[in-house]
């Protein structure tokens, strides 16, 4: 019975079993020198020169070596080199018979090993790859790229695909050129449907644009290498060709060239950016942006999100507007492809109109409210100041409040009472000075020259102090001081 039966014999040469494959496949590469088969140690071997053992070795039920063993058996004893019989194809059978020293006799389990000698073969023709009727029509352009990772083409059936076979595929200039790009190893589940292989999007671009030719070769497992593919040819034209993408227009603001005008007293609620209906937005791409202002900078603002979904309007806030009030800012969108590709947009400039200086508050001074200012009533921590909040008064913004008057002797004077001071957020809601920490020192208005006017100047820089308007931007409060 089988459970008697010895050890199979062992081929090392033969290639591990996969799925689908054939089993014990031994490599074309083994066929050019005898095969090494060895008989594994049998139990109870103690063989004499008067009890000897043999082993007899059968190719396919013939034997075809046979050795008696006087003395105890060594590795190299077992090893048989077969000459000539595995060179041919087909599915073949090994095994061996032992005679121990006590005459008793055993069978072994019989190894099968398959040889291949047969390179696939094109079913027909010349087996080009098979690509897509676009590809082929209109070429490889920048466009398809981007919308695939890889060019895909159809491998043309052979004879006879197996697991285990290897396909590898070549993009080449010019003939001959064999630049490898890519290889596949078929695996069960590969055999009997349409197999495809790809040509990378990237791979593609990097090689250049005009004629390429594509094509492949199989070789199979056992190493039996096919004839290559006839060439299939390619046009490439992989050039990016920019998007249209044109200006941004801002609702609120006046013009419709490339500089709008925006009046800073229609932002109070923000602004709405729009991407017009014609920019070359695509399905799969994976962001769009609306940049306001210049980005690090103040008043910068970016935004993904649209004031509705699936909508082309975006809503940047006052306080970004704001820090451009008296300059212009840059607007743009951008859109992120699938291949993250950013496709800026062409930049559109708002400029943003100063604040009318009859719509700011004046500086007000504690005992010179609408009357002249005495400087017997003034106390010895000084004449305190205020100043209302304004229209887009935010945090981003800086104050510096001057002094300007004469001595008796007609001498300037000229002193910063608050020097570049940044708007707090509680200022953003009171104003400036509620807490008395705004003051004229008496010291200097006792530099003033009595009953002459002196004037209290206001000016905001709306970017946190980057840039300054020449001239102060706030109506200036002119007392005249008196004893």
């Amino acid at each position: 019975m089988s459970r008697n039966l010895l050890l199979p014999p062992i081929v090392d040469a033969v290639l591990p079993d996969i799925a689908g494959g054939e089993p014990n496949l031994l490599p074309v590469s083994a066929l050019d020198e005898p095969l090494q088969v060895e008989v594994p140690m049998w139990k109870n071997s103690i063989p004499t020169p008067g009890s000897p053992e043999r082993v007899w070795l059968f190719w396919n039920e013939t034997e075809i070596a046979v050795r008696e063993f006087t003395a105890p058996v060594t590795p190299q004893d077992r090893i048989f080199h077969v000459e000539d019989r595995h060179s041919h194809e087909g599915t073949h059978q090994i095994r061996y018979e032992v005679m121990t020293f006590n005459g008793g006799m055993a069978d072994s389990h019989v190894l099968e090993i398959t040889v291949d000698t047969t390179k696939p073969t094109f079913a027909s023709g010349q087996g080009m790859l098979v690509f897509p009727p676009d590809v082929i029509a209109d070429g490889i352009t920048g466009e398809y790229l981007d919308l695939h990772d890889n060019v895909m083409a159809t491998v043309p059936v052979y004879t006879t695909p197996k697991a285990g076979d290897t396909l590898t595929w070549f993009w080449d200039e010019t003939r001959d050129e064999n630049r490898q790009v890519g290889a596949r190893v078929l695996a069960q589940a590969d055999i009997g449907n349409p197999i495809e292989i790809g040509f990378r999007s990237d791979m593609i671009r990097e090689s250049g644009d005009g004629t390429r030719l594509a094509r492949y070769r199989v070789k199979d497992r056992a190493g039996n290498l096919g004839d290559f593919a006839g060439y299939a040819t390619l046009e490439v034209d992989s050039q990016m060709r920019p998007r249209e993408l044109g200006w941004p227009a801002v609702k609120e603001a006046t013009g419709s060239g490339e500089t709008m005008t925006l009046a800073p007293g229609d932002a109070y609620e923000g602004i709405t950016v729009e991407i017009p209906d014609t920019a070359d937005i695509r399905p799969d791409d994976k962001e769009v942006s609306v940049q306001w202002g210049e980005p690090g900078k103040v008043g910068a603002y970016r935004t993904t999100v649209p004031i509705t979904e699936g909508g082309r309007s975006y809503l940047v806030p006052m306080q970004a507007v704001a820090a451009y009030i008296g300059r212009t800012a840059p607007v743009l969108y951008e859109i992120v492809d699938r291949r993250d590709h950013v496709h800026p947009s062409q930049t559109r400039s708002i400029k943003v109109s100063v604040l009318p200086i009859s719509t700011l508050p004046t500086v007000q001074c504690e005992g010179a409210m609408g009357q002249p200012l005495s400087l017997a009533q003034v106390p010895a921590s000084g004449a305190k100041l205020t100043l209302r909040r304004w229209s887009l008064i935010t945090t981003d913004q800086c104050v510096t409040i001057g002094l300007e008057g004469v001595t008796p002797q007609n001498t300037a004077v000229k002193v910063v009472v608050l020097d570049k001071h940044r708007v707090t957020a509680e200022e953003v809601t009171d104003g400036l000075g509620q807490n008395g920490d705004v003051v004229i020192p008496r010291a200097v208005l006792e530099q003033l020259k009595l009953d002459t006017v002196f004037d209290v100047r206001v000016t905001v820089s709306f970017d946190a102090g980057a840039t300054w308007p020449p001239v102060p931007n706030f109506p200036s409060l002119r007392p005249t001081l008196v004893a």
